[in-house]
């Protein structure tokens, strides 16, 4: 079993753009508290064995693919996933299979 895990704004201030940038500087409480909840969600969840990240890109980013997102959730997918997953970086997109070694 896979899941696709996306994170977005949703709020009146940016008029449901989901995709939009806080500009708050909170970069690392909101990755922090990603980290929270993917590895909550995976205590939850317990025979999902692949998830996939992608970096939906703003509109300053749709030539660059999301890439600067996908960034900076790669940045931060070992503080999520241990030893016993293996982190795929591909074109625009992340993907986290469980080690079938290790299981």
């Amino acid at each position: 079993m896979s899941t696709s895990i996306v994170f977005g704004v949703l709020n009146e201030e940016f008029d449901g753009e989901e995709y939009s940038m806080t500009n708050k500087f909170e970069v690392y409480r909101v990755m922090s508290t990603i980290v929270k909840i993917v590895q909550r969600y995976i205590q939850l969840h317990p025979h999902i064995n692949c998830y996939e990240f992608t970096g939906e890109p703003t509109e300053k980013e749709i030539d660059k693919e999301g890439r600067v997102r996908l960034m900076l959730y790669n940045r931060y997918l070992p503080n999520i996933f241990g030893e016993d997953w293996i982190i795929k970086h591909e074109h625009s997109k992340s993907v986290v299979p469980k080690n079938s070694t290790n299981t």
